[in-house]
């Protein structure tokens, strides 16, 4: 059996909303929860975002970078579990331009979350980042393993659909066309 690809796709109106919340005018790191459904093909699942969940006063701390509390990160997998969706954990980097990789506080923050949010959701976690120098998306879905064994699948590609379509692309894993 061959491994499913992963991606993710999201409104110009959703990646609207998005960058209103993930680009500082002071140049710090942020982020924000959403809810995604999930959509499968014959070789590839996709989280298409549905709903963007802004933080309130108190639920993250933004310190040149940013952190997240695990209140922030509860009620929005409760509202996740109540529709039947799943979770993603977005956040930025600043000036930077392409596909991103994780940073070692990127995957520690994401996989500590990623088996609550599978227990809460039923569905995997997924963390996006926003390259902001250019408005490159990258994303992975946590769903390989389990307790420390967790791990992710690297997406190949987060797609923008709006009066055109957008793709920031992986090109550790696949080419643009």
């Amino acid at each position: 059996m061959t491994r499913w690809t992963t991606s993710v796709a999201m409104t110009a109106t959703t990646e609207e909303v998005l960058l209103s919340q993930l680009v500082r005018a002071d140049g710090q790191e942020d982020l924000c929860l959403a809810t995604y459904r999930r959509s499968t093909g014959m070789n590839r699942v996709s989280a298409l975002i549905a709903e963007v969940i802004p933080p309130e006063p108190g639920d993250r701390h933004v310190h040149g970078n940013v952190t997240v509390t695990s209140e922030y990160v509860l009620r929005a997998a409760e509202i996740a579990q109540s529709d039947g969706y799943g979770l993603v954990l977005l956040h930025s980097h600043p000036e930077s331009s392409n596909w991103q990789s994780m940073s070692g506080p990127d995957r520690d923050t994401e996989s500590s979350y990623a088996n609550l949010i599978r227990e809460v959701t039923g569905l995997p976690l997924v963390g996006m980042t926003l390259a902001t120098g250019n408005n490159t998306w990258s994303a992975r879905h946590w769903d390989i393993g389990t307790g420390k064994q967790v791990d992710c699948s690297h997406s190949n590609n987060v797609r923008v659909i709006g009066d055109r379509l957008a793709v920031s692309w992986n090109d550790t894993l696949c080419s643009p066309p």
